[in-house]
């Protein structure tokens, strides 16, 4: 179980008796900004097998990816089993990222044509991604919390099929006008049920 800062969980403790508190809560740990989440699928089915394999083709995997992040100026503040969460300044670079991503995927995946739990331990491993962007509150080399934390969450590892970018409503507005060759389209009222909320998907046409 995670726990908060001590230094912190004063803080949160004193405001439930001082509400000035709270606004130097905000003022020193509140940011808007940008929340990349992304989960690795078939981590639980290799588990099965073995939890280090599984664990090191995560480590590998996340090894390639970072100097794309980096290259986007994303800042890396957790990671909860195999889902990691990112911050961006903006919408632009965490899109940015997580095309890039998806594309660096597709050809780390390319001489990877075992299958899961063949033996050969030589399978692809995809990233399911979800976007969000607002304000938050970010503990620095602790973790984040917000709305759209949560929704960036739901969509990375509930709901984004492996491969796939979803990004909810207020990133979109943040957004703007995606770039030349990239799509979005908002996903389908039955989708929608199982998330609560309504969220795009983003689709990746530039050659």
């Amino acid at each position: 179980m995670n726990t908060f800062p001590p230094a912190f969980e004063q803080l949160l403790i004193q405001s439930l008796g001082d509400h000035t508190v709270e606004r130097d809560i905000l003022a020193r740990y509140r940011r808007t900004c940008s929340i990349l989440a992304m989960d690795f699928s078939g981590m639980t089915e290799r588990s099965t097998d073995s939890i280090v394999y599984a664990l090191a083709l995560c480590a590998d995997a996340i090894r390639t990816l970072r100097p794309l992040i980096a290259e986007h100026q994303g800042d890396v503040v957790t990671m909860e089993a195999d889902t990691v969460f990112v911050l961006f300044e903006d919408p632009q670079q965490a899109l940015a990222s997580a095309l890039d991503i998806q594309r660096s995927l597709r050809g780390y995946n390319a001489t990877r044509t075992g299958r899961i739990n063949d033996g050969d331990r030589n399978d692809p491993i995809h990233a399911s991604i979800g976007l969000g962007h607002g304000p938050v509150i970010h503990v620095p080399g602790h973790d984040v919390y917000g709305a759209e934390i949560n929704h960036a969450f739901v969509l990375g590892e509930d709901t984004a099929r492996p491969g796939e970018i979803l990004a909810s409503v207020a990133f979109m507005d943040a957004l703007g006008t995606p770039p030349v060759g990239v799509g979005a389209f908002l996903a389908a009222d039955e989708a929608v049920e199982d998330t609560g909320f309504a969220y795009h998907v983003i689709v990746d046409s530039r050659p």
